[in-house]
């Protein structure tokens, strides 16, 4: 009996070390997104095409969001980022 607790509690806690809920956000995650957030929103490219990826993999917390990638992913393009111009022709392909 106790074996089968000490089981099912170690693949709990290798289950939730493993996977990240796409929500949960730590301290770090949530300052560096208020910094790329705050910066995009100000115009600069690079930002952008931060938060663009952000959004695409579902990173620093975020829920994947393709509409909201592209969004920032077409911003950063029409400045002229090359990389965004390349990741905004990958999500419409």
């Amino acid at each position: 009996m106790r074996a089968n607790w000490l089981k099912c509690f170690s693949l709990i806690f290798v289950m939730s070390a493993v996977f990240k809920l796409p929500a949960q956000q730590r301290e770090a995650d949530r300052k560096v997104l208020n910094d790329v957030r705050a910066q995009a929103e100000k115009g600069e490219a690079q930002s952008q095409h931060l938060l663009a990826c952000a959004f695409y993999f579902g990173d620093l917390g975020l829920a994947k969001d393709q509409v909201e990638a592209v969004k920032w992913f077409r911003k950063a393009a029409d400045q002229n980022d090359a990389p965004a111009q390349f990741n905004l022709g990958a999500c419409y392909k």
